[in-house]
Order: C-alpha cells, then structure tokens, then sequence
C-alpha cells in the first residue's frame, strides 16, 4: 500500500498526482482524496510496502492514497481460523473473517445452525440500562449495524410500561401518559398502562436464527467451511504446548487461531487448555409462544416482569422475568420440564401475558413451551479477547449475544486478521479482573 500525504495547493495536486504515477507506473490501481487544503506549506511522502509509516499532518491537507496491486499481500499466506459454535456470534466471526484473507472453519456440535442460546432468544435489539457508558455505546453501535440487515430484522420500538426512570440523553425516550400508551397500542390494558409508558422508538428485534444462517451463507460464499454434527471434544498442540487446532471425534482441525464461541459449553472446553472462563451457571430463559395472531402488537411490550413481542409469522412471544438483567426467568421450570410441565407454565404465562393484552386471547392453538439456557459471564460484561496461556485461543461469548452480534462480528475479525488490539474491545478481555470467583471453581 503506497500513502502519499500531501500538503498541497489545488494547482499542484495534478502534477503531484502525475508524479506518483510516473513512479510506480502500472501499479497504482485508483486514487481518492480526501480533504483539500487550502493553503500549501510542505509535501511528505512515504512508501513502505504493505505497511507505510504515515506520519500525521495538521489540518487542514490534502490526503491522497493510492492503492497499489495487491499481488504480493494476496500472495501471503491466508491465516486459518476454527470457529467453535454456529450461533449468532460465531456465524457473525466467521463471516467477517471470510471476507479477510481467512481461511474459515466453522465447527458445530447440531446437525443445523442456532440451536442453543440463539435459537431461544428473545433477540430484543437494545441498550435499554445497558451501563457503563462503553457497553451502552457498543450495544447501540450493533443496532445501527442491523438496520444495514433488510429483511433480518425489524424496528417497532419498545414500549416500556411504568418506566420511571429520568431521560438519559444518550439514549432517545419520549415519555407516555397512560391515555397516550393506550393510543399508541390499541388492545393494551388500562391496568398495565397505569403507570404510563415510555417509548424507545430506535429499539427493535431480529430474526436471530435467519440471520445466523445467512452470515453462514456469506461465509460459504467467500470460502469458509462449515461442518455440522461436529463437536470439539479437545485441542491440538506441538511439542511446546503451543495451540495447533481442535479435535473432534470425527478428525483434527489444523488452525493459526481457534475462537471459542460455543456459548455455555465455552468454559468446559476452554478448560483443557486451563484457561477459566467465567459464566454464570443461570437457569435458562423460559420463552411462550402464541399460536398465530393477526398483527396486534404495533411495540414491543415491556415492562418490570415481562416481554412481549409479535414475530412476523403472528405468533406472540412472550417471556416473564424479575427485572430485565436479574434471573430471566420468575417461572420455577427444570431443564428438561415434562410435557406435563411444559403445558401448566404455558397455561399460568398465557392467563399473566393477558393481564397486560388481553387480546391474546384470540389465539386458538396451545402455546408453545421454549426452555433454553444461555452464556452469562459473572459481571454481565462480554469476554471478548485472546487469552494469556494461548494467544491464538480466542474467547468469544457474552449475554445480548443477539443484539452485539454484527458489530462483534466485525471487530473480532480485525483483530485476528490484522493481528491487533482494539481499544474499543479493551474493557472486555478474558485477563481482566473479575472479582471473587470461589462460587464457581
């Protein structure tokens, strides 16, 4: 890559231009100037292959960059990087990686895509009492991610019932009275309306599983493999126990970079290499679905104890909770409930869900039970990062995996192929420190 950053005035930006031309002939592919300046002082050029050393100028320049063949950077080596787990997150990684001179390798313990915590998520598109200020801003950056995603996800806005929290200027509200909360939801009860409302209008859900197929897709599509039915069971390593690849019962996946991205089962597997990955052993999320509805829900409902929102095949889904970051679940169901199980806590959500819209009522097929467990690490924060032991291990799990996933997808692909360290990621690395952790090891 040549940069040439120059200090020019207008009249002289041809003659400039000519003479980088002259210098590299054939090579230089296109230019693109990016400020003009208005005064000319000094010109600086610098060439240093695929890495130049620019050295910054003042405002106001004149940057011009040209591209030069890129034969000798394609002809490098492509890294090769196994992804554990076919969730939104490793669908997200692997995508961006393809698309980076990656050799991509997705391994997935389901014969199918998105069958643990992404396939049972409410996939609510929020920063809503997201703190500190760094994870409200990345959760905020991911949703606007989205709305570049046509068709993978929709943006109707919450409805907050009894929100009394003051307006937080990083994050747009418009305040309801009840009457207006009625006026904006038709069917909403008075009861669950008393409080009033408020609404967060940029707020909005997606299809997780879709969208974790068609990362898969793009991935395939730029060269990346993706296997099925394939559990990682162990890694490899050389004679200096230095990470090589994963092991599955099947065979051995050679690999420059392995990321962990397999939601709970990260920390078990993580494990065998010594490194701790720090979840919280939540119970899952308990998630009812309507039987189809004609479109009744125009929001997002949302209030201190439960979730609704109305998926595009008309099916509600609704979910009761104590708080939105507390334990996801106030109905007491095991891991594995009964069929018998299963229709008592359909039946209780349903009878709850119509104390807020009774206009549930309309649905005529028994509700569907989804019981579902997902990553929580220990301060609510993802971990993000390689490790300390292995450098080329690198941990990829987190809670709001649905709505984090584009712009992880993104950053964590930076920074395995280009090798840094991004600052926008520091706060979420797996060294840092996370207080006592006696309860879990």
């Amino acid at each position: 890559m040549l940069v040439t950053q120059q200090r020019l005035a207008r009249p002289k930006l041809k003659r400039a231009l000519r003479g980088v031309r002259k210098l590299y002939k054939g090579s230089i592919r296109s230019f693109s100037c990016d400020q003009v300046a208005k005064v000319a002082l000094s010109t600086t050029v610098q060439a240093g292959g695929s890495s130049p050393a620019a050295r910054a100028l003042p405002k106001p320049a004149l940057c011009v960059r040209a591209s030069m063949d890129s034969a000798k950077a394609s002809a490098a080596p492509k890294k090769s990087v196994a992804v554990i787990g076919a969730g939104i997150i490793g669908a997200s990684i692997a995508k961006n990686l393809s698309s980076q001179n990656c050799d991509v390798t997705v391994l997935e313990i389901h014969s199918k895509p998105a069958q643990e915590a992404t396939g049972k998520s409410w996939a609510w598109l929020n920063a809503n009492r997201k703190e500190p200020a760094h994870y409200k801003e990345l959760n905020a950056r991911s949703m606007r991610e989205w709305q570049k995603l046509p068709g993978l996800a929709e943006f109707p806005g919450t409805l907050y019932l009894g929100d009394q929290r003051d307006n937080d200027p990083r994050y747009p509200s418009q305040k309801l009275t009840q009457a207006e909360a009625l006026e904006r939801q038709p069917g909403l009860s008075a009861e669950a309306a008393a409080g009033g409302a408020v609404l967060y209008a940029q707020e909005g859900f997606a299809s997780a599983p879709d969208a974790t197929e068609a990362f898969l897709r793009e991935a395939q599509s730029n060269g990346a493999h993706v296997h099925y039915s394939q559990e990682a069971i162990d890694f490899t390593t050389d004679a200096d126990n230095q990470l090589t690849g994963v092991r599955t019962a099947h065979q051995e996946y050679p690999a420059d970079v392995v990321v962990l991205a397999s939601g709970i089962k990260t920390p078990a597997l993580a494990s065998k290499l010594g490194v701790q990955v720090p979840l919280e052993n939540k119970p899952g999320t308990v998630n009812i679905l309507s039987g189809k509805l004609p479109p009744l829900l125009k929001h997002i409902l949302v209030t201190d104890e439960a979730f609704l929102m109305q998926r595009k095949d008309g099916r509600v889904l609704i979910s009761f909770y104590k708080g939105v970051h507390a334990n996801p679940s106030a109905l007491n169901v095991p891991e594995e409930p009964s069929p018998e199980q299963f229709a008592k806590v359909g039946k209780e959500a349903l009878e709850q869900a119509l104390l807020i819209f009774p206009e549930l009522k309309q649905a005529s097929e028994a509700p569907q039970v989804i019981v579902g467990r997902y990553p929580y690490p220990v301060d609510a924060m993802p971990i993000l990062g390689p490790t300390k032991a292995h450098p080329n291990l690198y941990i990829a799990t987190m809670h709001s995996g649905a709505t984090l996933g584009p712009i992880v997808g993104q950053l964590v692909a930076q920074e395995i192929s280009q090798g840094l360290q991004l600052e926008d990621l520091d706060p979420y690395r797996p060294h840092r420190d996370f207080g006592d952790l006696s309860h879990l090891y």
